[in-house]
């Protein structure tokens, strides 16, 4: 019996937080969500953290622009990633999400009401329109765009290859891309697997790389040179000192 009370009370926190976030948003009219969404996500994320007894250790927190849009690109192979981005509060978070989101209740609606743009896979039609969303929010207010290139979860905690949505908004936009490396996440809780184990995970944040220059008829290949530097980051693991989220 014991054993299914982390789990219930991970539930309960997810299904609190999500709720209030609704509420919020509502309240607010849809207005403040450039400010709710990371105040929401470093809630439940680290409420989250905390339930599972996992440790989020941060390298490069300096490198995550404040003023300024950004798109925060990241490995995935563990839904413990979202709980550790999360716990980063993002400055004016947004981003990208799987339509299939749409069907879990209570997080389906915490996120239409706090503004994630889902998106179709398979479907460039659909992925050029959710990209468009995302450029009309970058437009009104600083904001941290959250995508992660490999396009959904990894089946076996390896890095896939890179899709191609993060590198076309860059390129339309001039944002910044931020190459952020999580390690250790799919070592507490694999693919298939119901619960987080305790332990440790590690976000190491790059410094930001400038698209302005871009040719765009070079995209695959830029997507490709940041794949190959994420599988050395991945192999070399973390380096340098961290801290906890603030």
């Amino acid at each position: 019996m014991l054993r299914w009370l982390i789990p219930l009370a991970a539930l309960v926190w997810a299904v609190l937080i999500t709720s209030l976030a609704v509420l919020h948003s509502l309240l607010t009219l849809g207005l403040q969500r450039h400010k709710l969404m990371p105040l929401y996500a470093g809630i439940w994320g680290g409420g989250l953290l905390r339930i599972f007894g996992i440790k989020v250790r941060v390298i490069g927190a300096e490198n995550i622009p404040q003023d300024r849009s950004s798109i925060f690109v990241a490995n995935h192979s563990s839904i413990i990633d979202l709980y550790a981005i999360g716990s980063l509060r993002l400055p004016g978070m947004t981003g990208l999400v799987k339509h299939e989101f749409l069907y879990i209740p209570f997080l389906n609606a915490a996120m239409v009401a706090l503004g994630l743009v889902f998106v179709k896979r398979g479907s460039r039609e659909a992925a050029k329109k959710s990209i468009e969303k995302l450029k009309v929010q970058v437009a009104k207010h600083p904001r941290t765009v959250l995508i992660f290139p490999e396009g959904t979860r990894s089946p076996n905690g390896e890095l896939q290859r890179f899709k191609m949505g993060a590198f076309h908004m860059a390129h339309q936009t001039g944002l910044a891309i931020v190459p952020a490396v999580i390690h250790g996440a799919a070592l507490l809780n694999p693919k298939g697997t119901l619960w987080a184990q305790p332990g440790e995970v590690t976000i190491q944040v790059h410094p930001p790389r400038e698209t302005t220059s871009w040719d765009p008829t070079a995209l695959r290949a830029v997507a490709n040179s940041l794949h190959d530097e994420y599988q050395l980051w991945l192999d070399q693991g973390p380096t340098g000192p961290g801290t906890d989220p603030a």
